[in-house]
């Protein structure tokens, strides 16, 4: 009896200290990577350029989206990579994408 208790003692312990830094971590895609936050990185990219309404004032079609996010990334070389851009394009698209 002691020693399930404390077993379960220690297991809590454990998921105490686990379970923050498990909640912490961003969530994994389809191929295990950790996902990129579209938001994020679209206010901290594309505003050391310009003000961020040159592209939330409008509405476009996700391929347009992409072509004006590639466009921008070969603006500077190595400034967004590929899955940023990705990450960028989803964010516009859902959030600012032609209905």
């Amino acid at each position: 009896m002691k020693q399930a208790v404390a077993a379960g003692a220690s297991l809590a312990v454990a998921l105490a200290l686990l379970l923050p830094a498990l909640l912490a971590a961003p969530a994994a895609g389809a191929d295990g990577k950790a996902s990129l936050d579209g938001r994020a990185l679209f206010e901290r990219k594309c505003s050391a350029c310009h003000r961020l309404s040159l592209s939330t004032d409008r509405r476009e079609w996700k391929p347009e989206w992409r072509a004006i996010v590639n466009r921008m990334a070969g603006k500077r070389d190595g400034w967004i990579s590929a899955e940023e851009a990705a990450a960028i394009v989803d964010y516009l698209g859902f959030e600012y994408g032609k209905d």
